[in-house]
């Protein structure tokens, strides 16, 4: 549906811009020029990290990339086996994520989510979970899953939770291109699932449109609450604003009745929420919940999160 994920995992860099200016000297000149404008920089070091998953060592390779300053070009190759089980792994990931280097490094990228080490560090045990975990999750599960599921990004999410408080704001209604309905119309359009995780305050839920059978179900691990039902239904009636027109249904979305299911996990700590919300993504009609853990989840999610891996649910 979306383009793949990347398996080279590196931290964002703008490129230095290039001598455009033509030119009728010859090929060595033009080769001269491009070294002239290369991207190493007098004033700071280019960091990159690498996941490598295949070398069955960790080391460091330091290499000078430019022979005008003294500055080294580090590369970080990062060993987490796939091979390894995550109770064999837990030693990489405390070492190499939790308590690595930079801080703002890039983990994982994927369509254009991406996610730092200050974003996983989170998972770490009894973190608040932050929303660019949530969101490299969601486009993990787009890049993996077929046409009938759609998994927006809390950008996305909050854009239509604060719709009507913009609109009562601005006194215009906020354009297409605002509301990022460019995005997803063409994949809303055919769906039959909108995965929605929705950060309320301090409390991550996920609500769930189900085109396929007209109802809405908010998976909420606090239990039954009127304000965040509310807030769905407020949701139902954006996405009939902008997408109603173009998707097949007997119904309007605000029409859509909105419940809590039934078998809906509680959480047991006051800091799974986040947790939960991507579980239920992930396995979406599987009760996946029994025997929880929430440290043992916290580093699976770690380790999918810099592998690239996603494991769906029958959903």
């Amino acid at each position: 549906m979306v383009s793949p994920c990347k398996v080279l995992m590196k931290p964002i860099k703008v490129p230095e811009p290039f001598d455009l200016q033509k030119s009728t000297n010859s090929e060595n000149k033009n080769h001269d020029e491009k070294e002239k404008h290369s991207t190493c920089r007098d004033d700071e070091k280019q960091n990159k990290v690498i996941f490598d998953l295949t070398k069955s060592k960790s080391y460091v390779q330091k290499h000078s990339t430019c022979k005008n300053d003294e500055k080294e070009n580090v590369e970080e190759i990062i060993d987490l086996d796939n091979s390894k089980s995550y109770e064999e792994t837990d030693k990489d990931v405390d070492d190499e994520v939790y308590n690595g280097g930079l801080n703002g490094l890039v983990l994982a990228e994927c369509s254009g989510i991406q996610c730092n080490r200050n974003g996983a560090r989170t998972l770490m045990p009894h973190q608040w979970l932050d929303d660019e975990v949530v969101n490299i999750y969601t486009s993990y599960l787009n890049a993996s899953s077929g046409s009938d599921s759609v998994y927006v990004t809390t950008y996305f999410s909050g854009k239509l939770g604060n719709y009507h408080r913009d609109f009562a704001l601005s006194g215009k209604r906020p354009t297409q291109k605002e509301m990022w309905i460019p995005v997803y119309a063409p994949h809303i359009r055919v769906c039959k699932k909108i995965f929605i995780p929705i950060h309320d305050t301090n409390h991550w839920y996920l609500f769930v449109v189900r085109i396929d059978n007209e109802t809405g179900e908010y998976w909420d691990s606090l239990g039954n609450s009127a304000t965040r039902r509310s807030n769905c239904k407020n949701i139902l009636k954006v996405l009939d604003i902008y997408f109603g027109h173009m998707v097949t249904k007997t119904k309007k979305f605000e029409d859509f009745p909105v419940f809590k299911p039934p078998n809906c996990p509680r959480q047991e700590g006051t800091d799974d929420c986040g947790l939960q919300t991507i579980k239920n993504m992930m396995h979406y009609g599987l009760e996946w919940w029994h025997e929880f853990n929430s440290e043992q989840i916290r580093k699976e999610l770690t380790l999918m999160l810099i592998r690239n891996q996603t494991v769906r649910g029958a959903g």
